[in-house]
């Protein structure tokens, strides 16, 4: 009787140290492997009493989640993460991408950013709607998560950043975590109760192999994120949706009055019902027809017109043009910009940044050449809406035509360039001189010569590849194209899914 005592006492004394280990052992897991996914992120954020590019906030709160913190001044903000491998760049400009140095979300204080939009100059209030503006779609899930609270897609940069999706099942991996750990914790009670209330071995084994089971499914369930995050944290990490924002580029648009002004100064006959200006497709069709007539590749002539205006009968002012970071300084912008002055004479508002002078755009002075040739909008947009130049088309006005010659300019379907240095036609008038051809102004904006100068240029011939006309249309040759690669690719593209093939 004495022997069964101790050897009980000694059954219950190992019960109780190996339940004690395994509780504890689980305990450390429950409360502190889930805090190993709470490393400090940096959240990009955007809020439309903030302008000028994005905040930034650094905190161990999921980004989705900062506008449900303590911190009111986040209410109508939208955040997103920035991946781990850009982590380096949460820091304020001109080192980093942030606005601001990167604070706590308790500490964020919107007042210490401007919060006026600025509205061009030269520009029409009614016109003066942010870059950023869009619709988007409204949405709703089918099945709510308790406590997620989902980012509304917004404009960054280049792109349309959707963060719902990753928030969803980031949310939804999270939910199945908890409900893991709390059944693990569950069939560890189970368990233990088992083993030390069990009167006979089964109930004893049964009880001990619950609790190991529960201990091994939550190293599993931990275990996997743990591996996944230190392969890589984007395998553990859904990145956010990131949508190409097609931009509206800035060109004027020739009215019907300056069409017909044109095909009569032209000597091109007027249509008898009076509807001169004719639609995009009137001139890819017209176009299509003499590429044929020409033996060319009728494909290669839609992927210049398509790339080019879409069709459409336009004049591009190149000094009013900025195509965001990622693209090349465009000459004559810079060049508007150091003037100081618009074609009218008026001088610029002595808030306009200045613009380093010539050959001084590199290096350190880069970020600064962005800034000042994007102004007023934020330099890392690749938008279009940056100050204007105030010269307007005047059919009737030769031989400049109203428009200021100190910058080049892109005239017609074609956009065929034509440059302050450029020689003129042999009336004395600007035009654009192409295969021993000089086109004027108005005719550059008829169908009819909008598509007889892209014929005239000598890379437009029978025989040759869409890849070498579309170098030698920027003024390459093939093997010094890859300055102007992406606009190459840009016609590439077009002519891949070009309908008439």
């Amino acid at each position: 009787m004495y022997y069964k005592t101790i050897c009980n006492n000694q059954n219950t004394t190992s019960a109780n140290s190996f339940l004690g280990s395994l509780i504890l052992v689980s305990s450390i897991l429950i409360l502190f492997i889930p805090h190993l996914a709470l490393a400090e992120k940096c959240c990009r954020c955007v809020d439309p009493q903030v302008s000028g590019g994005f905040f930034c906030i650094k905190d161990n709160l999921d980004c989705s989640a900062l506008k449900t913190s303590s911190n009111t001044e986040l209410y109508n903000s939208t955040c997103y993460e920035i991946p781990a491998a850009e982590l380096a760049t949460c820091r304020k400009i001109p080192d980093g991408i942030c606005l601001n140095n990167p604070v706590t979300a308790l500490a964020f204080n919107r007042a210490s950013f401007t919060t006026q939009a600025t509205v061009e100059p030269n520009q029409p209030a009614a016109d003066a709607q942010s870059s950023d503006a869009y619709t988007p779609l409204d949405f709703k899930l089918n099945i709510d998560i308790p406590g997620l609270s989902l980012s509304a897609p917004f404009k960054q940069g280049d792109k349309i950043i959707v963060p719902m999706l990753a928030q969803y099942i980031s949310a939804v991996h999270k939910l199945l975590i908890g409900i893991s750990l709390i059944a693990a914790a569950l069939m560890i009670v189970w368990g233990g109760f088992l083993y030390i209330l069990s009167g006979t071995g089964a109930k004893v084994r049964e009880g001990k192999q619950i609790i190991i089971d529960a201990v091994v499914g939550l190293i599993i369930v931990m275990g996997s994120y743990i591996i996944l995050i230190n392969i890589s944290p984007r395998a553990a990490q859904l990145q956010n949706l990131e949508i190409a924002f097609i931009e509206r580029k800035s060109f004027e648009f020739v009215s019907a009055a300056q069409y017909t002004a044109a095909l009569a100064a032209s000597g091109i006959p007027a249509s008898p019902d009076g509807a001169n200006l004719p639609l995009p497709d009137e001139v890819l069709s017209y176009a299509r027809t003499q590429a044929q007539a020409k033996n060319i590749d009728p494909c290669i002539i839609y992927a210049i017109i398509m790339s080019e205006s879409r069709g459409r009968i336009i004049i591009g002012h190149d000094e009013n043009q900025y195509f965001g970071p990622g693209s090349s300084l465009v000459q004559s912008r810079l060049n508007f910009m150091r003037s100081r002055k618009f074609f009218s004479g008026k001088p610029f508002d002595n808030d306009v940044p200045i613009m380093p002078g010539e050959n001084q755009c590199a290096g350190a002075n880069h970020i600064v050449c962005q800034k000042a040739a994007a102004y007023p909008m934020d330099y890392t947009q690749n938008a279009d809406r940056q100050m204007k130049n105030d010269d307007q088309l005047n059919v009737s006005a030769p031989p400049d035509y109203g428009l200021d010659w100190r910058f080049s300019h892109g005239i017609g379907a074609g956009q065929a360039t034509i440059f302050p240095n450029s020689p003129r036609c042999p009336d004395g008038n600007r035009g654009f001189i192409a295969g021993g051809n000089c086109f004027t102004i108005p005719q550059l904006i008829t169908k009819e010569g909008s598509v007889a100068a892209i014929f005239s240029h000598p890379a437009v011939k029978p025989g040759a590849s869409p890849h070498a006309v579309f170098c030698g249309y920027g003024g390459r040759s093939e093997s010094n194209c890859d300055a102007i690669k992406n606009l190459v690719k840009h016609k590439e593209d077009f002519y891949n899914s070009c309908p008439w093939k």
